[in-house]
């Protein structure tokens, strides 16, 4: 098993080997920040060969929706990352929490933190989304990122060389990752 954590680069598969199978997820998109703030980054996508994990989206701001989750795309399984959870805009003199991040295949979505608290970080290489900041008195929080897309695919005929990327994250995203299994002959 080959696991690429960060970077971008050209894998070569060990001699013998007959088939692949591969996994990855795109990078998780950032939470906000609490009232009318900056809104959460976007994650980057991760790529191997034909197959992406997008990117999860960034939260909105001043109470606003969760970011969306990265579509995986080219795979044999391709599924859409969970989005984050949505601000809170209580409209009177109250604190409220941040928005949790959105969960992937892999989880690594933060947690809702606390009021008046800055949102923590998705988990790395799970491409979870971080959560957005949770607000003071009479001011929305923010909104959670969304989870990158996965993708599986089995490549029953190998190539000799393939072009890969892992996404970072969005702010406090967590980063992608990309899993490869060589098969050989008995």
């Amino acid at each position: 098993r080959i696991t690429v954590t960060t970077g971008t680069g050209t894998y070569v598969p060990t001699v013998g080997t007959i088939w692949l199978d591969v996994e990855l997820i795109g990078g998780g998109g950032s939470g906000a920040t609490a009232g009318a703030g900056l809104p959460g980054a976007t994650g980057a996508p991760t790529t191997f060969a034909t197959l992406t994990g997008g990117p999860g989206l960034g939260g909105a701001t001043n109470g606003g929706a969760g970011g969306g989750g990265g579509a995986g795309s080219g795979g044999d399984v391709n599924l859409t990352g969970g989005a984050g959870g949505g601000g809170d805009n209580p409209g009177v003199a109250l604190n409220s929490q941040g928005g949790a991040g959105g969960n992937g295949v892999l989880g690594g979505g933060a947690g809702m933190p606390p009021s008046n608290t800055r949102g923590s970080a998705g988990a790395p290489n799970t491409g979870g989304g971080g959560a957005g900041n949770g607000s003071s008195a009479g001011t929305a929080s923010g909104a959670g990122g969304g989870a990158g897309g996965y993708v599986k695919k089995l490549f029953s005929t190998v190539s000799a060389s393939y072009v890969f990327s892992v996404g970072a994250g969005g702010g406090n995203g967590g980063s992608g990752i990309i899993i490869i299994d060589e098969h050989y002959n008995p």
